[in-house]
């Protein structure tokens, strides 16, 4: 390809003047303190519920409260708006200090929720429904709706577990 005077002049100009920006300390790509980071527009917060309690046993032979499965919780943003849900998932056991199954047993069950972001997290929840003859454990019934900054959140990257309390009910 063969470029006319006019062409070959343009060229040069441009070639000069990027010369020119680049000698100056502009640059078409920005140093890595000038990129302003986006958040993302979503997170996911995931963590776990949990009861601590001692039957004597080991936690093999314990059983796991099955009222910590299928409890709903439900995040609202500080208007009051509901970014979203999660339900837990099976219950599982473990000792409370590993290695000494005689310390107690931590009965668990773990969520995860896709969200919107949002300058701060209040989560409520809501039990499982069952049946109420017999003994049951009522620890989730007492849990109370807890909130969180997006700060908080981001240094714990996310993670967010409740604490339940160790309560049962004998119905009739």
């Amino acid at each position: 390809m063969t470029l006319s005077a006019g062409g070959r002049h343009s060229v040069i100009r441009l070639t000069a003047t990027l010369v020119a920006a680049l000698a100056a300390g502009c640059s078409a790509v920005p140093a890595a303190n000038q990129v302003n980071e986006i958040p993302p527009p979503e997170v996911v917060i995931s963590g776990a519920l949990f009861v601590d309690m001692d039957f004597g046993r080991t936690c093999g032979q314990a059983d796991v409260p099955p009222e910590l499965s299928g409890v709903t919780l439900t995040f609202t943003g500080p208007d009051g708006e509901q970014l979203g849900q999660a339900v837990t998932g099976g219950p599982g056991a473990g000792p409370v200090n590993p290695g000494d199954n005689r310390a107690g047993c931590r009965y668990f069950t773990h969520y995860s929720a896709k969200l919107p972001r949002s300058p701060a997290y209040t989560v409520g929840f809501t039990p499982a429904p069952r049946d109420e003859r017999g003994t049951y454990f009522s620890g989730v019934d007492e849990l109370q709706p807890q909130t969180a900054s997006w700060e908080e959140l981001e240094s714990s990257l996310f993670a967010w577990d409740f604490e339940v309390g160790p309560s049962y009910v004998v119905g009739h």
